[in-house]
């Protein structure tokens, strides 16, 4: 339940974009002689660094083919574990309020599989209100402040003891944070381009309540409330078009979670305390990928997302496809 437990709160609170997935254009200031403009889907993770503008919106759609194979300890140590399976569908929906604000919403569909247990689960829905303050230039980065929140719509207490809380979706809380989004486009030479992002965001989890079996642990008899960790998280973005419609991209990301605490009755199974709450946790992870623009608006983007380093939390490999369409 543990391992599951820290693999949803990535699931829910990182691939859900409560950090953003994007794509928009990021190089209005780019002028070229050459043939043609660069095309982008934007990488896997990193948002984007300007608004959608009114009258537009951006679709991307996610399918993400994970599996959760070994835990690090609190010495940066991977120990192996048996596999869980996590198929995931995430759609990213992004449109314009006005010139400098869009707002952002993310739906997530779950299935997971171990052993012989199979679950199904819809997450929480992440959103965001985003803001231009620079928009980008020759002589500067495009700057956007964005407000986040999650809706909590995914199950997360109550859960089912036979599928070992498989069942969850959720985590019960808002999550408020603030993400701030920088992002520039170089030319590099006569027709080769680098885009590059970074998002740095904070969060401020609100307490949960909880009952039973929930996404932080217990079990049948645990009532009282939760203190999930504050937690920051850094995205670093690339991607180098070496031609109009094929493009080389790569997502770096470090997360830092507080710990999580618990205040109430945890409950107990043969005089021995539920498990509930969570140490503090870092990890580095990458994601490598390539795109293919069919025009401006329309592209695909495939590629894997993988653990290089962590403390206690879950090491993971997953594989990617997204197909974005901006009108």
């Amino acid at each position: 339940m543990s391992i599951f437990k820290n693999y949803l709160i990535r699931l829910v609170i990182l691939c859900s974009p409560l950090i953003g997935f994007a794509s928009s254009p990021d190089m209005p200031h780019i002028t070229s002689n050459e043939p043609y403009e660069p095309w982008f889907t934007g990488p896997l993770l990193t948002p984007t660094a300007n608004v959608v503008p009114k009258g537009h919106y951006n679709i991307q759609s996610y399918l993400f083919f994970t599996n959760i194979y070994g835990h690090y300890n609190a010495h940066w140590k991977n120990h192996s574990m048996p596999h869980l399976f996590i198929g995931s569908f995430v759609l990213d929906v992004q449109f314009g309020l006005s010139k400098i604000c869009d707002f952002q919403f993310n739906p997530l569909v779950l299935y997971k599989h171990q052993k012989d247990i199979h679950a199904w689960s819809f997450g929480d829905i992440p959103i965001s209100l985003g803001f231009q303050l620079y928009k980008a230039a020759p002589t500067g980065p495009a700057i956007k402040l964005r407000l986040l929140a999650t809706l909590p719509t995914g199950k997360y207490q109550h859960l089912s003891l036979d599928k070992q809380g498989l069942d969850a979706g959720g985590l019960g809380g808002y999550f408020p944070g603030v993400a701030l989004v920088m992002g520039r486009t170089f030319q590099m030479g006569c027709s080769q381009f680098l885009a590059t992002r970074l998002s740095l965001s904070y969060h401020f989890p609100t307490p949960v309540h909880v009952k039973g079996l929930n996404s932080y642990g217990g079990g049948p008899h645990t009532r009282g409330k939760v203190f999930p960790g504050q937690f920051f998280i850094s995205l670093l973005g690339l991607e180098w078009s070496f031609s109009q419609r094929f493009v080389l991209a790569c997502d770096l990301e470090y997360i830092h979670t507080n710990k999580i605490r618990f205040k109430g009755e945890r409950g107990h199974l043969n005089g021995i305390p539920h498990l509930i709450g969570a140490a503090s946790k870092e990890q580095i992870s990458i994601a490598p990928a390539l795109e293919y623009n069919f025009n401006q608006s329309v592209g695909i983007i495939a590629g894997c997302w993988f653990t290089v380093a962590g403390r206690n939390i879950p090491a993971f490999a997953s594989g990617i496809i997204s197909l974005n369409i901006y009108k």
